[in-house]
């Protein structure tokens, strides 16, 4: 087992102060986090898409006095939420243009969590993390995983994979069979416009400079089948948790 996941599995039943955090992909990139800061020196964080306000950040501020956290989201009310810690920095940014009001070199860690697949820029957002981040940084990215277990046997069965929109008004096109199993007549898009296999997430990374740190899988679905299987095989894995680093 993934020594990652191991460790949240060992805390699932811990009580979190914020629930935003208890997602798993936070959870990891908490870990991990935490991981690689020492006392005896500064980090800068930038949290792409953060929460209103900024749980992940207001976390990890206030356990790391150390950690100087930023956070950017293009929702109303970005520019007016106030975080409860005076070291988050929020800004109102559209990530698909160049990152106007962060310097080059200056972040330690990138966390884009389940936004990469909301992007049509994909290549911008891991250009301008690489321009940002210092050498030695870390770029965390989570998204869904397009070959998850789940979606390949759905595939099999003709029915359009679970994360796929062809639509900007409905989800049921091509699973219209899965629905009615489910028992649901229809489903509002969430935005997805770019799903990614790991191997597809980490050679476009590549590509741009950033260089393969780790991949473990994680799950949101919290059924029996799909924990076991997200635990064993980060490949089959419902979600995606990769962190690369910049040379």
């Amino acid at each position: 087992m993934n020594q990652r996941v191991n460790s949240y599995i060992s805390h699932i039943s811990k009580p979190q102060k914020d629930n935003v955090v208890d997602d798993m992909h936070f959870k990891l990139a908490i870990d991990f986090v935490e991981q690689n800061v020492v006392r005896d020196r500064e980090y800068n964080l930038l949290d792409i898409g953060c929460n209103v306000p900024p749980a992940f950040l207001e976390y990890l501020t206030a356990r790391h006095k150390n950690i100087k956290g930023y956070g950017c989201d293009i929702r109303e009310g970005t520019e007016a939420c106030a975080s409860r810690n005076d070291r988050v920095e929020i800004k109102f940014m559209d990530i698909g243009e160049p990152w106007d009001g962060y310097p080059h070199d200056f972040f330690d860690f990138i966390f884009a969590g389940e936004v990469i697949e909301h992007l049509k820029k994909t290549d911008n957002l891991i250009q301008q993390s690489v321009f940002h981040l210092k050498s030695g940084g870390y770029f965390i990215v989570t998204t869904p995983n397009l070959a998850a277990w789940y979606e390949r046997l759905l595939l099999l069965f003709g029915i359009l994979p679970v994360m796929c929109e062809v639509s900007d008004y409905s989800r049921v096109f091509g699973r219209r069979l899965l629905y009615r199993i489910m028992g649901k007549t229809e489903s509002r898009p969430v935005g997805h416009l770019r799903l990614f296999t790991p191997a597809a997430l980490r050679e476009l990374c590549e590509y741009h400079g950033l260089e393969y740190v780790e991949h473990t899988g994680y799950w949101t679905l919290d059924l029996f089948l799909n924990r076991w299987i997200s635990t064993m095989s980060k490949n089959l894995a419902q979600g995606v948790f990769m962190v690369l680093r910049k040379p």
